[in-house]
């Protein structure tokens, strides 16, 4: 193949990657779940989604929020969810469609009950703080953990702030006693970890997590993705999913003509969020080909330049 040639073949294969990532631009926006562009934005979806899927029947549902701020007095998981969690609850407490039902929040234990207590001061008349009692892993509530958890089931939206594995008992006890009840409530999860050492999980621990995992519905996901620090030359990228809409993966690229409010759509996915490093991946694939579509549009320039200079000289 001559030079002429692969030069012409290169272009031909840059030109048909262009237009794939033009077409699938185009055809995913439609239905790709946007990037919110406020905290409050991001708690109004977060909340209509909730109540469309609680209208749809999904009675279980996760919500995943991490965009690296937390709270600087309380550091951990539970700092990078607490403001989110509080505009959420209170915004759900006064949603219409709860029909002035009680909106529980329940916390892992009574120190972060009571901190909150304190650092959300007042509460809608609808909207209760709480924490789950002990209950030891393979056993079932009894006494006045039993009690606890039958009176928490008055909610008709529970929302379990950063559950773990510890709290997995308990959290089990709590679904089995509302559905033996016949109550309509609903339960969210927000950041829940109900699975993080499977060697301590296996047995009666894994089955429960594997009977609840399995009712679960993912209807919100906000996380802010940082590339790797040995891939500096990487933009960071927003995972975003809004219940019904699938899963989205949005690259921070404001100079890309195809954004939309500074997010160029890298990728959708219906079952479930990527992970990390396919994200890498698919910003790694955006990089190069935005670097191959520079250096055409250089190659361009300076034939143009040449072509240009060309002339002038036949004319003088």
């Amino acid at each position: 193949m001559s030079r002429i040639q692969l030069q012409a073949s290169v272009s031909a294969e840059m030109e048909q990657a262009l237009q794939m990532r033009e077409d699938k631009v185009m055809q995913a926006l439609e239905m790709a779940a946007p990037v919110p562009q406020s905290f409050q934005q991001a708690v109004t979806w977060s909340c209509t989604s909730v109540l469309q899927a609680m209208q749809s029947g999904r009675t279980r549902q996760t919500i995943y929020f991490y965009t690296g701020d937390g709270d600087g007095d309380v550091g951990g998981e539970l700092g990078s969810i607490l403001a989110y969690t509080e505009q959420f609850a209170k915004t759900m407490a006064g949603a219409k469609l709860l029909e002035g039902g009680k909106v529980r929040v329940i916390f892992t234990d009574m120190g972060a009950k009571a901190m909150c207590t304190t650092k959300w001061g007042d509460l809608p008349e609808e909207l209760v703080l709480d924490y789950f009692p002990p209950v030891l892993k393979g056993s079932s509530a009894e006494g006045d953990g039993l009690r606890k958890l039958k009176e928490m089931c008055d909610a008709k939206l529970a929302i379990l702030v950063g559950p773990t594995q510890i709290e997995l008992p308990a959290i089990t006890e709590y679904l089995r006693l509302s559905g033996e009840a016949g109550l309509d409530m609903t339960v969210v999860m927000i950041n829940a970890k109900l699975l993080t050492n499977t060697y301590a999980g296996a047995g009666s621990s894994m089955k429960l997590f594997k009977e609840i995992e399995s009712t679960l519905v993912p209807t919100v996901h906000l996380e802010q993705l940082d590339p790797p620090d040995d891939k500096p030359d990487l933009n960071s990228a927003v995972v975003t999913r809004f219940w019904p809409r699938p899963f989205s993966v949005w690259e921070e690229n404001p100079d890309d003509p195809d954004s939309v409010d500074g997010f160029f759509l890298l990728d959708i996915k219906e079952a479930e969020a990527p992970a990390p490093i396919e994200v890498v991946t698919l910003l790694e694939a955006s990089r190069d080909i935005l670097k191959q579509f520079a250096k055409k549009k250089e190659l361009q320039a300076a034939r143009d330049k040449a072509r240009r200079s060309a002339e002038k000289a036949s004319n003088s």
